[in-house]
């Protein structure tokens, strides 16, 4: 037996029989030790590609084969060769889990593969809106270059009710509801990618409302002034929409004059 060969080294191994002193032909055979792994792999992650840089192995070696695929799934894996320590691995989802082998070769021998993981970056969704079917409503969304398997955190807030929702899902819809009527929502989302977040997407929108109708008696008491003058009324609808605007903000209303019955003077 040999022992303590470089990893990886082409070595000729010859076999000569010995007989006295007589020597039989010699055989040999030609044939590599197998390789040690790669060392140190590291992964840099943009939003669609990932970088693997590592360090060479001990001993020699003929070149390298990296792997990339979506985690839990070596379906569609992608295979590179390359003599040099450092590849850019393109046209990946954003948003992903990949595993990344690198793989030793000397000869037809191999070594153990050194394995990494990372997740690509995350992008902003695109395209938000929603329709309403009563006090329900389906928002959907686009997220470009994302994989099948990428989630997204989804979250609602009807400030003026405190109304607040918050969801966790894959896919680019979330049936949500019911919503209370009338009411300015804030709807945004999240691309998700391991622990990273993107940028949320807004979109802001009043659900449908049901109408009903208050009336607010006033009396006019200014000396001096004729209250029926039409800018002195736009001058007290502006104070008042003013007035409401601040405890109202975020559910529909609007203010108008109405003349009453009993007002004799009214045209």
């Amino acid at each position: 037996m040999v022992h303590s060969l470089p990893p990886g080294t082409n070595v000729r191994l010859t076999v000569r029989t010995l007989y006295e002193s007589l020597k039989g032909d010699a055989a040999s055979i030609d044939s590599f030790i197998v390789p040690d792994p790669a060392r140190n792999l590291v992964l840099n992650a943009s939003e669609t590609t990932i970088t693997a840089s590592w360090d060479a192995p001990n001993g020699s070696y003929n070149y390298f084969s990296v792997s990339v695929w979506l985690h839990n799934s070596t379906v569609n894996a992608t295979h590179y060769n390359t003599t040099e320590r450092l590849l850019t691995l393109p046209m990946l989802y954003a948003a992903a889990q990949y595993e990344v082998t690198v793989t030793t070769h000397a000869g037809d021998l191999s070594s153990e593969p050194t394995v990494g993981s990372t997740y690509t970056q995350p992008v902003m969704a695109q395209d938000l809106k929603i329709t309403f079917q009563g006090s329900n409503g389906t928002l959907t969304w686009t997220a470009p270059q994302t994989a099948p398997t990428t989630r997204f955190r989804v979250k609602y807030d009807g400030r003026f009710w405190n109304h607040l929702g918050d969801f966790n899902l894959t896919g680019g819809q979330l049936n949500v509801g019911p919503l209370r009527p009338g009411t300015r929502y804030l709807f945004q989302v999240i691309t998700v990618s391991g622990t990273m977040e993107s940028e949320p997407a807004d979109y802001t929108e009043y659900t449908p409302g049901n109408e009903s109708e208050v009336t607010l008696s006033m009396m006019c008491s200014s000396k001096g002034q004729d209250c029926e003058e039409s800018d002195v009324k736009d001058e007290v609808l502006n104070k008042l929409r003013e007035e409401f605007g601040v405890v109202l903000d975020g559910v529909s209303w609007k203010l108008a004059w109405k003349t009453s019955p009993l007002d004799k003077t009214a045209q």
